[in-house]
């Protein structure tokens, strides 16, 4: 029997390790920084690449205050 069938399927088992669990934060594998996005008026923008996961959700969390998103 699967995991779907048994009903134990979760989906949050299978992320990748590049994504975060942050919206808008994602692991460049190349340099092994986080990158923060933010789009505004369907435009995305890019917020920089940092050391750790935190400093670039903070950054985002920034931009959006700034730009009242």
């Amino acid at each position: 029997m699967s995991k779907i069938e048994n009903g134990s399927f979760n989906p949050n088992d299978y992320k990748t390790k590049f994504s975060s669990k942050y919206k808008g934060i994602n692991l460049d594998k190349r340099v092994n920084k986080w990158m923060a996005r933010i789009t505004i008026k369907g435009s995305r923008k890019f917020l920089g690449q940092f050391k750790t996961e935190k400093e670039a959700y903070e950054a985002r969390q920034k931009a959006l205050k700034e730009y009242n998103l």
